[in-house]
């Protein structure tokens, strides 16, 4: 009686597997097409989503504190953890730009005596940032993180245009002195 309990189990885990793997398939499709819609924008800009990462984990020098040794250090500003984020994006691989992933580091120092989060962030993408591992295309990623990053495209987006204007903004800047040396 057991073996054939087992035998259905396994049998909904292979259909389960059949139409994960056919809704990850439709998955990629999509994401592909995205990346294609970018591209074909010709925008010739990185952006990284910061502020929302795709998946993010403490160190585990933070976690081993317990709450009194916590707030001592605290209060005497010694407080200090690494935040790891898998980060989405869109930068330039050597075959072009796609869409990607990176994880990154960022050094956070506790901001108050408080046991709530009160962490620093780093006011912009390079401060307090040690980037870990090279980015690779969003499609090499994990099917959790690929998962993950569907929720994340909006604000892709937002921080591609972001990055758009700030280059067109110091392009005419730049005309603008080249201009005034006339």
């Amino acid at each position: 009686m057991q073996n054939r309990c087992v035998d259905m189990d396994l049998k909904d885990l292979s259909r389960l597997s059949q139409h994960l793997n056919d809704a990850t398939d439709q998955l990629n499709t999509q994401l592909k097409a995205i990346e294609d819609r970018i591209n074909a924008l010709s925008l010739g800009v990185e952006a990284w989503v910061t502020k929302k990462p795709l998946e993010e984990e403490f160190s585990d020098e933070w976690a081993a504190h317990t709450r009194n040794a916590l707030l001592a250090a605290a209060t005497l500003g010694l407080a200090h953890r690494s935040r790891m984020a898998t980060e989405l994006g869109y930068t330039r691989f050597p075959a072009g730009w796609k869409l990607a992933v990176r994880t990154v580091t960022y050094q956070q120092t506790k901001t108050s005596s408080r046991l709530i989060d009160d962490w620093n962030e780093p006011l912009d993408a390079e401060s307090g940032v040690e980037i870990r591992r090279t980015p690779k295309p969003l499609l090499r990623a994990s099917r959790t993180i690929r998962t993950h990053a569907v929720d994340r495209i909006p604000d892709l987006i937002e921080a591609l245009f972001a990055a758009g204007t700030q280059v067109a903004d110091a392009v005419e800047k730049a005309r603008k002195i080249s201009d005034s040396l006339k």
